[in-house]
């Protein structure tokens, strides 16, 4: 593939820029995929096609909506979620962009804390599900191959959200740490439509940003 364009028009969240990137995929394709990131050595990790062809990660058989539900909540290290992907059986390329993607999350929350890198503990970012879509995004692009990839303006919505840290502005401030630099809007939607892993994503592989 010459150039990868992700449309960030309508916001940046994991699973949303996965199946942007799934749409790109056949059948056969897709069902490749399926297969190879179930053979990972993630424990209690896996994915599936939904009805509508979606990409969805699963742990321990739940949804994330399941397991935010039953509240069951992760709060893992930059070094944890290190040792998980290398042990999880992905290629070099992958588990180094998976890396480059919490590098971006380390030192947002990090400064949204203002604290040191290495004592950054992840919640939602660190999560199975946050890891699972990920690393699918990272091996999509390594399969796809882009020679170069760019983006549109990221939307991030407006209002407030409910998370781990409590009720927080959108763009919540560790998202806000990544977003500086690179074009973004509120746009006309209440809620949070850019996520601090979706933005991390973008920040990580994007090499331009185009109207």
């Amino acid at each position: 593939m010459e150039k990868l364009v992700i449309d960030c028009s309508g916001g940046a969240r994991k699973a949303q820029l996965v199946n942007m990137l799934i749409e790109l995929l056949d059948e056969e394709q897709r069902a490749a995929f399926v297969r190879e990131f179930g053979s990972l050595a993630i424990p209690g990790l896996a994915g599936e096609l939904d009805g509508e062809g979606r990409f969805v990660v699963l742990s321990d058989g739940r949804t994330e909506a399941e397991a935010r539900h039953a509240h069951v909540h992760e709060h893992r290290s930059l070094e944890d979620v290190r040792g998980i992907v290398a042990s999880s059986g992905v290629s070099a390329s992958v588990a180094d962009n998976v890396m480059g993607v919490y590098g971006v999350l380390a030192d947002a929350e990090a400064k949204a804390h203002d604290a040191d890198v290495a004592h950054v503990h992840f919640h939602e970012v660190g999560n199975d599900f946050a890891i699972g879509y990920i690393v699918a995004f990272c091996m999509l692009v390594d399969a796809l191959e882009p020679a170069r990839v760019e983006s549109t303006p990221i939307a991030t919505g407006f209002g407030f959200v409910d998370c781990a840290h409590g009720r927080l502005p959108i763009p919540a401030p560790a998202t806000a740490n990544i977003l500086e630099g690179m074009p973004h809007f509120a746009g006309d939607v209440e809620g949070e439509l850019c996520t601090p892993t979706g933005a991390a994503l973008v920040r990580h592989f994007a090499e331009a940003f185009v109207e």
